[in-house]
Order: C-alpha cells, then sequence, then structure tokens
C-alpha cells in the first residue's frame, strides 16, 4: 500500500509523521493520531492483482501491450478506494494511475495519470530496482 500527498504544496513529511504512518502496521485509516498530520489529502494506492489466464496457466495483468516482458518487477496500481470497490474479483478492480514494466532486456516503460504526477510516479518506479534482488 502506498500513501502520497494529493496537493503539490504539502511539504516533506517529518520524521514524527513518517514514524507515526509506519507504526500503524500499514492500517488504513490510520489507528493514531498527530496534530501535524490531515489525512484528508492523502490518496491510498494498491496493487492491482493479476488475474488466472487459462490460456497460458498463470496470472497475468492486462498492460495492453505496453509491456512485452513477463518481469518481477512489473506492476499497477490503482487507488484503493476503485480497487476494492466490487466489480470482480476482490484487488483486480479500478482504474490504472501507474502502470510500470519491462520492454527489452534493459528498457522499461512507465505510464501515469492523474491524480498521479509523473514526478511521483517516476520515484515510485525507481524504487523496484532497489526493492527487488537476483537470487
Amino acid at each position: 500500500m502506498l500513501v502520497v500527498s494529493s496537493t503539490s504544496t504539502s511539504g516533506p513529511i517529518s520524521v514524527a509523521i513518517e514514524t507515526a504512518l509506519t507504526a500503524s502496521n500499514f492500517a488504513w485509516p490510520p489507528k493514531f493520531t498527530h496534530p501535524n498530520l490531515d489525512t484528508t489529502g492523502l490518496l491510498v494506492y494498491k496493487n492491482k492483482l493479476p488475474k488466472f489466464n487459462d490460456n497460458l496457466k498463470t496470472f497475468c495483468l492486462n498492460f495492453h501491450g505496453r509491456v512485452t516482458m513477463p518481469s518481477v518487477k512489473n506492476f499497477q496500481l490503482a487507488l484503493a478506494s476503485e480497487v476494492d470497490d466490487g466489480s470482480g474479483a476482490a484487488g483486480t478492480g479500478g482504474s490504472v494511475r501507474l502502470q510500470f514494466g519491462r520492454v527489452a532486456k534493459d528498457s522499461f516503460t512507465i505510464d501515469v495519470s492523474a491524480p498521479m504526477s509523473v514526478m511521483m510516479g517516476y520515484a515510485i518506479a525507481l524504487t523496484t530496482f532497489d526493492a527487488i534482488e537476483k537470487v
């Protein structure tokens, strides 16, 4: 789950607020209070879950031709309120706000749509290169 600010005027998150966010064990809505944290301006994004493809006998995400190679780095994010809106299997609904995936051995593509900014999407995509290690 990813939480980002929806306003361009919000400043950086302070250490106290960051600690409060991580200390909540990712429960949403937060079960804590902090005098400097206003949750009305936050947007929560969730990974879209893949659907099982009977032809390929594997789980797949529909990238509509934009991603051409399988990779553990491929992902799609949607607003959490849309992902679990009850239209289909749990975790598969909602409009894609960010999709990132491999198109060649060392090439990736990223697509971003409002309300996420290009800078936020790029920063999120960069985290996939640090978080996934080759075994």
